[in-house]
């Protein structure tokens, strides 16, 4: 049994910020959609995927998942959770942008095991 984890990821020397300004998610089961503060890099890079900056430069973030055997700790914080129905899409409201630092991700996951997440992060990138 795995847990599907969604992160939008900002490599140690991307030398940016991410500003994330919205996100969106989905799962394949009804369960619990926790996204949190996270500072280990998920294996596999994602392809095709853009940041809010259309017709910019190549984005310094990655788009990242992994299938892993439990729910990792949430080392820089919970920052929501929320019930989601399977197949139904989940909006999260947010109060100001969350910004992410270099080595350093925001993910979501679904708290039931076997699931599938797909999520869309709004974000953009600035200079340190």
């Amino acid at each position: 049994a795995t847990f599907a984890i969604q992160q939008l990821w900002n490599p140690a020397a991307s030398g940016k910020q991410l500003i994330i300004t919205g996100l969106n998610c989905s799962t394949s089961v009804a369960g619990t959609m926790v996204i949190f503060g996270d500072a280990a890099q998920r294996l596999n890079l994602q392809a095709n995927y853009g940041n809010g900056c259309l017709g910019g430069s190549a984005p310094s973030a990655e788009m990242r998942y992994e299938l892993s055997g439990g729910i990792p700790p949430y080392a820089l914080g919970l920052m929501a959770s929320f019930n989601c129905q399977a197949g139904g899409t989940q909006s999260m409201p947010l109060s100001g942008p969350i910004v992410v630092p270099p080595s350093a991700g925001l993910s979501i996951l679904c708290n039931q095991f076997s699931s599938f997440v797909v999520s869309n992060f709004e974000w953009w990138e600035r200079a340190v």
